[in-house]
């Protein structure tokens, strides 16, 4: 008989071993998965990142290309107090149309 109650507390202690090596190897996996998840989320941010880069100096090169006047520029920096950069980016953004370009500025 005291042989048996050993041998039941030594099946107690391994059914509490495997029961906690069961919680450990869940939430391993559970890291693992979230992992995961964050290493396809920052992909997914990287991809999009590069693509909005990639518009945005397609665009640059586009409003680079547009020919402006420099008393147009002029005209803009005077009337609105404004930087040289902005106004010719202003009128850049309307295609170079003075007009167009101070409607926006007044709106």
């Amino acid at each position: 008989m005291e042989d048996e109650a050993p041998e039941k507390d030594k099946d107690r202690e391994t059914a509490k071993s495997n029961k906690d090596l069961g919680k450990v190897t869940d939430f391993v996996a559970e890291r693992e998965v979230d992992a995961e998840k964050f290493r396809h989320a920052i992909t997914g941010i990287l991809d999009s990142s590069s693509k909005d880069n990639a518009e945005k100096v397609k665009r640059e090169k586009e409003l680079a290309a547009v020919k402006i006047n420099s008393e147009d520029v002029e005209v803009i920096m005077k009337e609105f107090d404004m930087d040289r950069a902005s106004s010719e980016r202003c009128l850049r953004e309307q295609s170079g149309n003075l007009v167009d370009a101070l409607r926006t500025l007044v709106e």
